[in-house]
């Protein structure tokens, strides 16, 4: 790839016979060489942004497998509570037969019990896959939203590194955006 500096400085030979116009030649390398240096600054600009994307996409993999295990978790400890209910109902009915009229009335109260707890479990299962897609809403929503944040990634020119910049009025001051590595997972972008 061209240099900017490459090409404002590249000498064409001159022909015996007419050959092109200095000055003419020269503006037009002028032109190309600004346009070009600008374009090589745009693209270390959305090299460095597209960097900071491919960080924030890998974190929220991250959090999602994460998500992913506890949920899993919690369908297992589900299914383990509800197989040890039936099992221990099963149980209870077993030795019931024998003693079914005396111990009929214990047998009611504990199958409602156990029913109880399976009742309760779905609840609390319900409810954490509830928040989970919650989450995942929210995070999907800050996902979309990605694009349209402003990442400020100020890159020193050449010539203005021996300059020191002006200090700001009060009317130049507003309330810069959020940076992508100031967010943290989960957190609302708005202000209460």
């Amino acid at each position: 790839m061209l240099k900017p500096q490459e090409i404002s400085g590249h000498i064409f030979n001159k022909a015996l016979f007419g050959g092109y116009s200095v000055s003419a030649v020269g503006e037009f390398l002028e032109g190309v060489s600004e346009d070009y240096a600008a374009l090589q600054k745009e693209n270390t600009t959305l090299k460095a942004k597209l960097k900071v994307m491919v960080d924030k996409v890998e974190e929220y993999r991250a959090t999602e497998e994460a998500m992913r295990s506890a949920l899993l978790a919690a369908q297992r400890t589900a299914e383990g509570i509800l197989k040890d209910a039936e099992t221990r109902r099963d149980e209870i009915l077993a030795n019931a037969s024998d003693e079914a009229l005396a111990r009929r009335d214990d047998c009611r109260r504990e199958v409602a019990e156990l029913e109880e707890r399976m009742r309760r479990a779905r609840t609390e299962m319900a409810r954490f896959i509830a928040s989970g897609r919650e989450l995942c809403a929210q995070e999907l929503k800050f996902l979309e939203q990605l694009p349209q944040m402003q990442v400020n990634v100020t890159l020193p020119a050449e010539d203005d590194a021996e300059t020191t910049p002006e200090p700001e009025t009060e009317s130049d001051v507003t309330e810069p955006a959020p940076h992508l590595d100031e967010l943290k997972f989960g957190q609302s972008l708005k202000k209460d």
